[in-house]
């Protein structure tokens, strides 16, 4: 992929192909079963229904399992090369019935986030077997799901419910995202930047989770 995005670029590592490469093909539309012939006569509804055995899309992929639809696209074609050995790389745009390419949906190669040297060692320590992996992503225990946006929907549903109980310190969704505002803040201005590693070492404290 030398004219496409880097590793860096996408953040994957050799132990996320392995992870998830085999969960990533069987979602893909590498493995289809259809009835009947929705997609040539643009039978919408039926496509929807039908999604599932299909196959998903890139974007559906990484919604499922918690990935970004650019790791999902890398590893996805790494494991076709790998199985296949087609001996090329295609870069795939955002394309499906009725649309068309357009120069403002698309982002230079050069201008995509590079992850840090210590983000992509830290993603390499993270090696799961692929057969836990498929397990936990059928019984829906991985999804897209993170604290950032459990608080966030708390925070906008619940505000004033409790978040963090600590002795006789209690503070809601609502403060606590505001907390976690400012200190997310802070850090930009002190020049940490996405995909940067930052470690941190606090006792059992309403600061530890806010952090």
């Amino acid at each position: 992929m030398a004219r496409g995005l880097t590793r860096k670029q996408i953040g994957v590592t050799e132990a996320m192909i392995r992870t998830f490469g085999e969960t990533i093909f069987r979602l893909s539309n590498n493995l289809q079963v259809r009835r009947g012939d929705p997609v040539r006569k643009l039978q919408f509804d039926e496509i929807e229904e039908q999604r599932g055995s299909l196959g998903l899309t890139d974007a559906q992929i990484a919604e499922r399992i918690g990935l970004t639809r650019n790791q999902v696209l890398y590893i996805r074609t790494m494991i076709e090369h790998r199985r296949f050995r087609t001996g090329h790389y295609v870069r795939l745009l955002d394309l499906g019935a009725g649309k068309h390419f357009r120069a403002e949906r698309y982002t230079p190669h050069s201008d995509h986030f590079q992850f840090s040297e210590q983000a992509l060692a830290l993603r390499a320590a993270m090696d799961y077997a692929p057969e836990c992996a498929e397990l936990f992503i059928e019984r829906g225990w991985w999804r897209d799901d993170t604290l950032a946006k459990w608080l966030d929907r708390h925070a906008c549903t619940t505000p004033e419910a409790p978040a963090i109980m600590c002795g006789h310190t209690v503070i809601s969704y609502g403060e606590l995202a505001c907390r976690v505002g400012s200190l997310a803040g802070a850090l930009a201005e002190l020049g940490i930047v996405k995909g940067e590693v930052v470690s941190i070492q606090l006792p059992n404290l309403p600061e530890f989770l806010i952090a």
